[in-house]
């Protein structure tokens, strides 16, 4: 799961200090965190998204959706685990129907235009036969 659009979800479902406890266990240095919190200060939300931002650019995308998940259980953050798995969920399950939706959608549409393909090939071979029945109209 790319968790890149999500960031603002995950971290609206933690405190400051739970993104900041969280940030230190993955090894953030100090100064970068400092760094982070002086450039927005006065904005928590701000602060947590940018945070955890770090954090991902860090790690990468792969296995991050369950190094933040069991991450937060083993920091006993549980709740804050499973309302943030919830939320993932459900977003990655909205975005698969969106997916298979377009490509029924792509699918019903290429099948048509094959289909309008046939009947221009009959079409156009019906009139190399029968060409005098296009004289008459």
């Amino acid at each position: 799961v790319d968790l890149t659009h999500h960031i603002p979800d995950i971290v609206r479902e933690m405190t400051l200090d739970q993104v900041l406890t969280f940030v230190r266990h993955h090894h953030l240095s100090q100064p970068s965190i400092e760094e982070t919190i002086l450039d927005n200060n006065n904005n928590t939300a701000e602060q947590k998204i940018k945070l955890f931002q770090k954090w991902y650019q860090k790690h990468g995308m792969g296995g991050a959706y369950e190094t933040l998940i069991s991450s937060l259980r083993e920091l006993k953050m549980r709740t804050a685990a499973d309302k943030i798995e919830k939320k993932l969920k459900a977003a990655v399950s909205s975005h698969q129907e969106r997916r298979e939706s377009y490509n029924d959608k792509a699918e019903q549409s290429n099948t048509r235009s094959q289909e309008g393909e046939k009947c221009y090939h009959v079409n156009a071979e019906t009139s190399k036969t029968y060409p005098e029945s296009l004289e008459e109209t």
